[in-house]
């Protein structure tokens, strides 16, 4: 297996990008499966404080590019304080599974990380946002994240995150 490796700026943000791909073995077992995309953004620092609450805008589609059978739902985690150290939610569809986890330990930055599944349980992408003082903004109203879009078989998952 082979690993390529990208730095990108993204809206004042930094985003390393990891992409895996097979370097053409005879197993042909593997041959269909498509490795899965990590990757890591990490908000800007400069004013203020992490937010208090994020909440992440989900939509999914069992079949790509068509509004039949779409579902929307959302999942919203508070900034935790003292014990425990961390705030999750979970918004489950036919073919994913999106949560979002809050962590803030008071010794390191805080963070959200949201981790999106197939319905196997297998990790389709994984993104972590380390709250510095201030969060990016995007075009389109999509929050600190972005949209993101995820793809599983014929199904697809969109979502962005904002503060509040």
């Amino acid at each position: 297996m082979r690993a390529r490796t990208g730095l990108v700026a993204v809206g004042g943000s930094l985003l390393l990008v990891l992409w895996l791909g097979a370097c053409g073995d005879d197993d042909d077992s593997s041959a269909d499966a498509a490795p899965p995309i990590t990757e890591i953004h990490t908000a800007p620092t400069s004013v203020g404080e992490p937010p208090m609450m994020v909440t992440c805008r989900v939509q999914y589609r069992p079949m790509t590019g068509s509004a039949s059978g779409q579902q929307e739902d959302s999942l919203s985690v508070r900034r935790p304080v003292g014990d425990p150290i961390r705030s999750e939610d979970t918004a489950s569809f036919d073919d994913f599974r999106l949560s979002a986890t809050y962590y803030d330990n008071e010794h390191e930055s805080p963070a959200l990380n949201v981790v999106a599944a197939s319905s196997a349980g297998e990790e389709v992408q994984r993104v972590l946002y380390q709250f510095g003082e201030s969060l990016p903004t995007f075009v389109g109203g999509h929050g600190f994240t972005g949209l993101q879009f995820v793809y599983s078989g014929e199904a697809e998952l969109q979502w962005w995150c904002t503060d509040g």
